[in-house]
C-alpha cells in the first residue's frame, strides 16, 4: 500500500484509514441535514444519474467503511496542523506537522469574480487537516490557472500525480477552460470540483465542458441569482455537459454560502465536508486500492 504523502516514511497508513473510517458518519450526517433541509426549501432535486454518475457514487461511497462513530471535524478527525504562506501572487495553504512534506497532494483553486483567496480559508483549512495542500492564484483566469498548477509542480511543492481543480463562481469557468490547456501541457488533474458555478460567459477559453472527463463533484445552490442560469442553467449547460462521472447536487442557499458573505451555518459546513470527502477519494484512492 502506497504511504499517504511522498517523502512521509513516518506515518501509518492505518492512520488515514482510520480517517475513512471516520467519515461514514459524517457522510451520513451530511445526507440528512442536505435532505431535511432540501425537503423544507423546496429544493429542486437532480434526475437519477446515469450509468457513470453512479459508479462514480458507488466508488466514494465504497471507500466509507462503518466504524468509528466520530464526526468528521473533529479534533480526533485532523490529521495535520495548518500552514499557510503567499508569495508572487499565489496563496497556499498546507499540511504541518512532523510526519509531513512536500511534494504535496495539491488543489489549484480558482476563486470568484469580485473575491479574493482567503475567502475560501474554511474549506483549505479542512483540506489540510486531512494531508491536502491549496494554492490559489489571485489571477483566477485560465491563464493564472495553468501557471499556478505549472509553479507548484516545477517548484516542487506538489505531487504532479495527486493533483485535482477546484473553482467557485467565474473560477469555475477557468478551471473549466483550464483543462485541456493542461492535458496538452502532459499535465493530468485527477479530479474537479465546482461550488456555486456559473455558465460559460465572459468569452473564457475553453469554458467547454464536454471536454472535461474527469471525476467531477458539483455543489449548487438552489437560491443562485448571480450564477447565469441557476441550478437549472448550470446542471444542463455545464454538468450535464461533462464527459467523465459526476455527482451534482443540489442545496439550500445563495451563491456566497461559502464565502464570508454568508455565516457559517450547517448547509456549509455539510457542503464542505462533502467536497473534502470527494477529495480525499479522488486522490487518495489509489492508496485504498494498493
Amino acid at each position: 500500500m502506497a504511504t499517504l504523502l511522498p517523502d512521509n516514511n513516518n506515518v501509518d497508513s492505518r492512520s488515514h484509514s482510520s480517517f475513512i473510517a471516520r467519515l461514514v458518519a459524517y457522510w451520513s450526517m451530511c445526507v440528512a441535514i442536505v435532505s431535511l433541509f432540501a425537503h423544507k426549501a423546496n429544493a429542486q432535486q437532480p434526475p437519477p444519474p446515469g450509468d457513470g454518475d453512479q459508479l462514480l457514487s458507488k466508488q466514494l461511497l465504497s471507500q466509507f467503511a462503518p466504524g468509528n462513530t466520530d464526526i468528521w471535524g473533529s479534533e480526533d478527525g485532523a490529521l495535520f496542523q495548518i500552514g499557510r504562506n503567499a508569495s508572487l501572487g499565489l496563496s497556499y495553504t498546507f499540511p504541518t506537522g512532523p510526519n509531513v512534506s512536500a511534494p504535496y497532494p495539491v488543489i489549484v483553486y480558482g476563486h470568484g469574480l469580485g473575491a479574493i483567496c482567503g475567502f475560501y480559508n474554511v474549506l483549505f483549512d479542512n483540506l489540510a487537516k486531512q494531508g491536502i495542500a491549496t494554492v490559489c492564484p489571485g489571477d483566477a483566469g485560465v491563464g493564472g490557472i495553468v501557471s499556478a498548477y505549472e509553479t507548484v509542480v516545477k517548484s516542487g511543492f506538489a505531487d504532479p500525480k495527486r493533483m485535482a481543480l477546484g473553482g467557485h463562481s467565474l473560477g469555475q469557468n477557468a478551471i473549466v477552460g483550464a483543462v485541456p490547456v493542461l492535458e496538452q501541457k502532459g499535465y493530468e488533474p485527477r479530479a474537479l470540483s465546482f461550488s456555486a458555478g456559473m455558465t460559460c460567459v465572459m468569452n473564457i477559453p475553453n469554458c467547454d465542458a464536454s471536454r472535461v472527463t474527469q471525476p467531477t463533484f458539483f455543489a449548487m445552490p438552489t437560491n443562485d441569482v448571480s450564477s447565469g442560469g441557476g441550478v437549472t442553467g448550470n446542471k444542463a449547460s455545464v454538468f450535464d455537459r461533462l464527459s467523465g462521472p459526476g455527482i451534482f447536487a443540489a442545496y439550500p442557499g445563495t451563491h456566497y454560502t461559502l464565502t464570508p458573505l454568508s455565516v457559517a451555518n450547517p448547509i456549509r459546513d455539510s457542503v464542505i465536508g462533502y467536497t473534502v470527502a470527494f477529495y480525499v477519494w479522488a486522490l487518495f484512492k489509489d492508496d485504498e486500492e494498493g
